[in-house]
């Protein structure tokens, strides 16, 4: 991820990347020919560090996911399993993804990838789970949850938590799978911009 300040000078450039959110991808704006040029006529000065960044940590629970075979590949893909009689039939929520063989870490790495719009950082298994798992989870995009979220204790039934009828990623990974996904912040790399020229090089 790209940091910069607010500063008239930086907005220029950032203007161009998703809709003058500030924060972009570091392998987008270094490994393009596109913005290495940028970073040149620009004169852009840049450093990398860790950061702490809004993540999850994955903590046990009650687990309820089913233990893996290890001798089969690993995978995560979106729906259900062909054949299954499930499958024939619309998921409840409008994200499915079935995954087979998944520790814990590679749960937590997945979880970008699968549900950006939750989080864009590798979640920290802090479940202690040993070996592989087999399991569904089946959630509300970010965008259809809305409203306070219910007590802790609330009664598992797998039926959607938020009044909109959504359920968000958080709950359905401890109602269905038995785990918890909680708020933490964990470091990650950036890259950071220490000054740009405000007007660029001639070609």
């Amino acid at each position: 991820m790209i940091y910069a300040t607010s500063h008239k000078k930086y907005f220029y450039l950032y203007k161009k990347y998703q809709n003058t959110r500030r924060e972009i991808s570091t392998e987008y704006f270094l490994h393009t020919d596109r913005h290495s040029l940028l970073i040149e006529k620009f004169q852009i000065k840049w450093h990398m560090e860790d950061r702490p960044m809004p993540a999850f940590a994955i903590v046990s629970d009650s687990p309820k996911m089913t233990k893996g075979d290890p001798t089969k590949r690993t995978r995560c893909y979106e729906g259900l399993p062909a054949g299954s009689p499930a499958a024939a039939k619309p998921p409840q929520f409008p994200r499915l993804f079935t995954c087979e063989n998944v520790s814990m870490q590679q749960f937590g790495q997945l979880l970008p990838q699968i549900a950006s719009n939750y989080t864009r950082v590798n979640a920290l298994d802090k479940t202690g789970l040993q070996g592989s798992f087999d399991f569904t989870l089946n959630w509300s995009p970010i965008g259809q949850v809305q409203g306070p979220r219910p007590e802790a204790g609330a009664t598992n039934t797998g039926a959607a938590l938020d009044p909109t009828g959504a359920l968000s990623l958080q709950d359905a990974v401890r109602r269905q799978l038995g785990i918890r996904l909680e708020d933490t912040r964990l470091p990650v790399p950036v890259l950071v911009i220490d000054s740009i020229s405000q007007k660029p090089l001639d070609n």
